[in-house]
């Protein structure tokens, strides 16, 4: 029987990444003009696009996405210093049985890198 998730471990699901948080505050404190996107009706029965609004049962889509931008992500070496220690042998087998088992996505050949990494891990004296 699988044990529920806590409601933190839920709400992450629903997390709002820092730069779109930064993007919405910097528009709340200095709205600017609307963006002038294309729109379309949106036919009854038609699949529900990325993103539409409903008025008095006028469906409209409209031509965005949800990637408006491209950011280079940055490298976890930016963040990483002297303090990041090696994970316990049983933190990382807790890791990857999550990993396998869940239904999150990583990077092709993520998974395998990381077991690999494992095996060549020095063995404490």
């Amino acid at each position: 029987m699988r044990v529920g998730r806590s409601p933190e471990w839920r709400l992450l699901g629903n997390a709002v990444s820092v730069p779109v948080a930064a993007w919405v505050a910097s528009r709340l404190t200095k709205p600017g003009e609307p963006l002038q996107l294309d729109t379309r009706a949106l036919e009854s029965g038609a699949r529900w696009p990325d993103a539409a609004f409903n008025i008095a049962g006028n469906r409209i889509a409209i031509n965005a996405s949800d990637k408006p931008i491209f950011r280079q992500q940055q490298s976890i070496n930016e963040f990483r210093d002297a303090s990041w220690f090696q994970l316990s042998e049983r933190a990382l087998d807790g890791f990857l049985r999550r990993a396998v088992e869940g239904n999150l996505r990583f990077p092709t050949g993520f998974i395998d890198a990381v077991r690999q990494a494992e095996r060549r891990k020095p063995i404490a004296a």
